[in-house]
């Protein structure tokens, strides 16, 4: 992907739209739609200069940036485990980057609680995903109408997630 702001990103990708009746037609626009909203995600951790500001903590009521790099991929792969439409890729960091978001009392914000991986174990992880996602938009039947129940919803409510985070 080349390099675009997130306004860009934002502009040049709306919401993805669900009425395509063509199911090659929809496969190539919800692999763009993915790409460019996964991807587009990761450009926000690019302005980060340093490994060691992964694991630093902007609030006490948040995980270290670390948390959020590796957790919208969880989101992906934890909803098409769920769905039975993949095998997971890393069922520690997919604990770990599951739960923690909602600033709850029961939120475990206890740093010693977690063994933090390295950043680069993170950006493999994400590729591993990415790669998953890709092979599953490739290989699953499309048909509509497109509903919660359809093999793709997974893949489409990870990169509204993905948008929102």
């Amino acid at each position: 992907m080349m390099s675009m702001t997130i306004d860009q990103i934002i502009q040049n990708y709306p919401p993805f739209w669900l009425n395509e009746t063509d199911p090659q037609v929809f496969r190539s626009r919800l692999k763009d739609y993915f790409l460019h909203t996964y991807l587009g995600y990761e450009q926000l951790f690019e302005v980060i200069r340093s490994d060691d500001s992964y694991y630093e903590r902007p609030c006490s009521l948040r995980h270290p940036l670390i948390f959020y790099f590796g957790h919208t991929a969880t989101f992906f792969m934890n909803k098409l485990v769920l769905a039975k439409l993949v095998q997971r890729v890393d069922p520690v960091l997919e604990s770990m980057f599951a739960i923690g978001v909602d600033e709850m009392s029961w939120d475990d914000l206890n740093d010693a609680h977690y063994d933090w991986p390295s950043v680069d174990r993170v950006r493999a992880y994400r590729r591993q995903v990415q790669q998953a996602v890709l092979e599953l938009i490739d290989l699953v039947e499309i048909s509509n109408p497109i509903h919660w129940q359809s093999p793709v919803w997974p893949i489409i409510m990870g990169s509204e997630q993905d948008r929102n985070d």
